[in-house]
């Protein structure tokens, strides 16, 4: 009874852990001895009928099962499941932080350790590459290859079959002998990782491109153990030297748990409640509510990234209070190194494609994907990110990092050789600089100063050569100290041998003008000249939350509500064209605005029957494809223009500037604006009615289209227009400490009985995701 037992329960959660039972011992032959009983109606009482009857089918094969899992073989061949261990069953979770300590991570790993190879066996296996490199397989690695050898491994890397694409599924195909044998003893490998498609790889392999002999114990001269077998005897010994964690404190930040809650863009909330540049003293002292934070981003070096803020009022208060409720059940969210926050540094996105370091001044609270660095002088900090952002950075990091996450623990294995010299300090700030002008250049900057064709030029042409040519500057010099930073860090490391200095222009991560794109931004700076964000004659962020100052908007006054409508026709006073119009006018001239509309029409893909006027129209009204799309493209769907509008028929649009809404806005839009405009639309109704009753031939045809098209408008605006005049008298409060997604949803999906007892539900903005 006690060997059918200890079977029967060797199995329990058989279906869910499947062959990565292990099989105790057991007494085959008293278990044989029981089916034998069964079979014949000989059994103790203890057993019940139904298992007398069912009994020897289930532990006949329960039994074959044990047989087949605690036999050794002379060959296991597979391709295992890639299953991280968040994703499995509990059964399987828990079985395997019992029984697969160093593998229990992912299931294709525990597959290393399953036992069903003889002495002098062999294993042939192809799983994923994060086995070779990541600091949480280094037991792994080591207790499989103490006790076993590499007779020969095909590393693949991603893209190794044409039906898998993208950089998640990184391969490699391996044969391991189950015997220990001498150091002296070599494998083959080839590294195919670098190749970019499934064919190439192929090709490569079959003329033996990319191959390299090393002993599989290479792991016991490597950081965490790490397969690194294409190293040479010189590069190996550099780790033997000094770490970068020697010299930068490399730190991971907070994890809030609640990034809807904690988080901003830093554009979403009011300026005066940001506070830039402090120290973590002043911070608390300034009674400032949102702080910036670093949160990796795409892979930019030198300078950028600066987009989001964090609620920091009063050292965190609300965060902490937060994680002590959350941690009280399980641990969630933490504030980790807070010591280092506000301090300055450098940061990089730890998930990305390509590994990029930025300077980071003195204000700053950091992330666990935006992690950073500290060093002890700020020229020590500077030579680093020069290191770092080198192709000797990049090519320790792709040995030491080769699965996209760049994480600190990989980072701080770096070796390094230290041979500071103005030269290299001088062209790092160059970079930084060169860069950070850039950045700033844009909108999205928070130490945006003004849009770069706004300049002492007669035409917009003129300032966009202008600017051009100062990109392509830009450009080649960034280019140029990369290229000698390279240059440099490759003799201080001796790599000729694997490294060239030079640099592709892919790689330089500050961008050539682009017409298309800047032209579209300068409109955007116009609208925000037009609402009162920007002044001409203030520098920066004129308005963005607080108490308005009429002070600072001379010469041009921008409108007086930051309510503007957009109007289907051009020539309305109060129109966003009109008003850009007169913008154009003032800033390049009069003189020559009739080459400046035609410049910015045909930017924007003017037609040969539309006047640059109507283009420019055009663009403004196209909610799909114009200006408002674009907007939610560059403010990644945190608008600070909200687009309210009726529909695609285009019965009634305006935008309001979000810094600028107050309770009664959807009042004054109402009244001043929506009214108004729905009046047109019943008169231009009227009279193209009135026209086609005595309307004929293509006339008659015409003005048809024109009806329906104007009714559809006017029926679309009235339905709006309900729902406006509903909303408008409840007087809706917002809070830009909440953010763009809430204050936007108190405008979405409104409900409403219209007078005629027709239930409505409209959104009234253009809905942003």
């Amino acid at each position: 009874i006690k060997a059918v037992s200890k079977l029967v329960k060797t199995f329990e959660n058989g279906k869910t852990i499947g062959s990565l039972m292990k099989v105790p011992e057991l007494e085959y032959a008293a278990i044989e001895s029981v089916i034998d009983k069964l079979e014949h109606k000989v059994v103790p009482t203890t057993f019940n009928a139904k298992f007398v009857s069912e009994g020897p089918r289930q532990l006949k094969h329960l039994l074959k099962q044990a047989k087949a899992l605690s036999a050794k073989y002379d060959v296991q061949i597979t391709n295992p499941p890639y299953i991280g261990i968040s994703s499995m069953e509990a059964p399987v979770r828990e079985y395997a932080a019992k029984n697969y300590p160093n593998s229990k991570i992912d299931m294709y790993a525990m597959f290393m350790e399953t036992g069903f190879v003889r002495t002098n066996g062999f294993t042939a296996m192809i799983n994923m590459q994060s086995w070779m490199f990541l600091s949480s397989f280094e037991k792994l690695r080591i207790a499989v290859l103490s006790s076993k050898n590499i007779v020969s491994m095909i590393h693949l890397g991603a893209r190794a079959f044409e039906e898998i694409s993208g950089e998640v599924v990184q391969t490699t195909s391996f044969v391991l002998r189950n015997v220990t044998l001498s150091l002296e003893m070599t494998a083959k490998f080839y590294r195919l990782s670098d190749e970019n498609t499934a064919r190439r790889k192929e090709n490569a392999f079959n003329r033996r491109q990319h191959e390299y002999i090393a002993s599989s114990q290479i792991f016991k001269q490597t950081p965490f153990g790490t397969l690194l077998y294409w190293l040479s005897d010189e590069q190996l010994a550099l780790f033997a030297e000094k770490k970068l964690e020697d010299y930068v404190k490399i730190k991971q930040g907070a994890a809030t748990s609640d990034n809807n809650r904690f988080l901003r863009q830093w554009y979403e909330v009011s300026i005066n409640k940001i506070g830039f540049g402090m120290t973590h003293d002043e911070a608390i002292c300034s009674e400032k509510k949102w702080f910036p934070y670093n949160k990796g981003g795409t892979p930019i070096r030198w300078y950028g990234n600066q987009d989001y803020v964090v609620n920091y009022y009063k050292d965190g208060q609300e965060m902490k209070a937060f994680h002590e409720v959350l941690n009280k059940d399980h641990p969630g969210g933490r504030l980790k190194n807070q010591e280092y926050y506000f301090r300055e540094g450098f940061t990089w996105s730890t998930l990305s494609n390509t590994f990029a370091v930025r300077y980071c001044s003195q204000g700053f609270i950091f992330d666990t994907k935006g992690s950073m660095g500290f060093v002890a002088t700020h020229d020590e900090m500077i030579y680093f990110i020069g290191l770092l952002n080198s192709l000797v950075g990049q090519y320790w990091m792709k040995i030491l990092a080769p699965t996209l996450d760049f994480n600190p623990i990989a980072l701080r294995q770096i070796p390094v050789r230290i041979k500071i010299d103005a030269q290299l300090i001088s062209a790092v700030r160059n970079c930084i600089y060169i860069s950070k002008v850039y950045w700033d250049s844009f909108e999205t900057s928070w130490d945006f100063i003004r849009h770069p064709l706004i300049r002492t030029a007669s035409t917009v042409q003129e300032a966009f050569n202008a600017w051009a040519q100062e990109c392509e500057e830009r450009f080649q010099t960034l280019k140029a100290n990369e290229k000698e930073l390279n240059r440099i860090f490759i003799d201080i490391y001796g790599l000729q041998d694997e490294l060239t200095p030079e640099v592709e222009d892919k790689d330089v991560t500050v961008r050539l003008a682009d017409r298309e794109r800047d032209v579209k931004s300068l409109i955007s700076y116009l609208i925000g000249l037009v609402m009162g964000r920007y002044s001409l004659d203030e520098p920066g962020l004129a308005f963005a939350g607080g108490e308005w100052d009429e002070s600072k908007h001379r010469p041009y006054t921008p409108d007086d509500d930051g309510i503007v409508p957009i109007y289907r026709g051009i020539g309305m006073e109060d129109g966003l064209t009109t008003a850009l119009i007169r913008l154009i006018k003032g800033i390049y001239g009069e003189n020559t605005y009739r080459q400046n509309i035609d410049f910015i029409a045909e930017t924007l893909g003017k037609s040969n029957n539309e006047s640059s006027e109507e283009t420019l129209n055009r663009y403004l009204n196209d909610r799909k494809h114009g200006f408002y799309a674009d907007h939610l493209k560059v403010y990644k769907n945190r608008p600070i223009y909200w687009l309210f509008s009726s529909g695609d028929n285009g019965g009634f649009k305006c935008l309001v500037y979000m810094h600028r809404y107050t309770s009664d806005t959807l009042a004054r839009m109402n009244s001043r604006y929506f009214l108004p405009e729905s009046t047109r639309l019943k008169n231009d109704l009227e009279d193209v009615t009135g026209r086609l009753a005595t309307a004929e031939g293509r006339d008659r045809v015409r003005l048809e289209k024109e009806r329906q098209r104007i009714a559809a408008a006017y029926h679309e605006a009235i339905e709006y227009g309900q729902v406006l005049d509903h909303m408008a008298n409840q007087y809706i409060e917002i809070d830009l400490d909440d953010g763009v997604k809430v204050n936007f949803s108190k405008f979405q999906n409104v409900e409403m009985v219209t007078d005629s007892g027709n239930k409505v539900t409209r959104n009234l903005l253009a809905l942003a995701k």
